[in-house]
């Protein structure tokens, strides 16, 4: 019985062996398994997270980004003078022309670009042909003209200046207009007005003409003038004798006025009646003496001379003389 005991248990643990080590081996290659599934995701994850980035990347890099577009937009302008002055001289124009460029760098090409100008200057009003212009490319350039009114006989001054400004939109976004400036002047002109209040003296023969001259600075800026007779060499064989008057600077809005002294000449004569005209030249020196106004100042002679008589002595006689005929005419029987 014991023995049979003894064989039944051995038999009994040598079929259970097969049945552990079966579920050993089970267990062994379900954990395989899981090792192997974790290791695909983990390495799915990885080529996931990779591919996310490079398309991210792109995505960077192809999409605009109107938040950054002041970093990559660049408008920038400028501006020069065709002349260095411009006329305001009676009857001219009074307007300078200014050439302008406008350069717009621009790495959004996908949205218009809209730059929006404005003009000032310091003197008289700007105008600008193109307030306004779009661009749609990489780097582009467009050329403008200003122009500048300013009004006839405007005062030289400082210098003046023109100055230019804006604004650009891209979509939302905003930013300004890189600005530029040209300095100008108002070129001088030079004008001279000469005026008596008596221009036109009678007297006689031998005695002397006293003129009164206003002469006015009628230019833009302060001028330096000469006055003179122009007819003197004339005057002065007639036996005329005329003072020379000096240089003279003038201001603006501040006239001067002059005395002139005429002689006249002391030729014996019983009788003259006849004008003679002194003719000023007032130059202006600033101009080169291209400016000058000539004016004319007349002597009314009349009368007689008698050497060592003065005039009004001599007619006091003549007309004595010719009581005294008149009398011994009816005192005749």
């Amino acid at each position: 019985m014991k023995n049979g005991n003894v064989r039944n248990r051995l038999q009994s643990v040598k079929n259970r062996t097969p049945a552990h080590e079966n579920n050993y081996i089970g267990k062994n290659s379900l954990g395989q398994r899981v090792e192997v599934e974790r290791m695909l995701f983990k390495r799915s994850m990885q080529i996931g997270i990779i591919a996310l980035l490079v398309l991210s990347s792109f995505m960077i890099i192809m999409i605009p980004r109107p938040a950054e577009a002041g970093l990559v937009t660049f408008v920038q302008t400028s501006v020069t003078a065709d002349q260095s002055a411009v006329d305001v001289s009676p009857g001219a124009e009074g307007r300078i022309t200014f050439s302008g460029r406008v350069t717009a760098t621009n790495y959004n090409t996908a949205t218009p670009l809209i730059v929006t100008l404005f003009v000032t200057s310091t003197i008289g009003i700007a105008t600008l042909d193109k307030p306004q212009i779009v661009f749609q490319g990489n780097h582009q350039e467009d050329n403008i003209m200003i122009s500048v009114l300013v009004p006839v006989i405007t005062t030289v001054r400082q210098a003046a200046q023109l100055s230019i400004s804006g604004n650009w939109q891209q979509g939302a976004t905003t930013g300004q207009v890189g600005g530029s400036q040209a300095d100008f002047l108002v070129g001088q002109f030079q004008m001279v007005t000469v005026f008596s209040e008596l221009p036109v003296i009678e007297t006689g023969p031998g005695t002397q003409a006293v003129f009164s001259l206003r002469i006015e600075n009628t230019g833009n800026y302060r001028d330096e003038f000469r006055i003179e007779v122009s007819n003197r060499e004339d005057l002065e064989e007639k036996g005329y004798i005329i003072p020379n008057l000096p240089k003279t600077w003038i201001e603006l809005s501040e006239p001067k006025v002059f005395t002139l002294p005429a002689t006249l000449p002391h030729d014996w004569t019983i009788w003259t009646d006849h004008p003679e005209t002194i003719w000023v030249k007032v130059t202006s020196i600033s101009s080169g003496e291209a400016i000058y106004e000539e004016y004319p100042l007349i002597i009314r002679v009349r009368g007689i001379y008698i050497p060592g008589f003065e005039p009004v002595f001599a007619i006091m006689c003549i007309a004595f003389l010719a009581v005294a005929l008149k009398r011994r005419q009816k005192q005749k029987p």
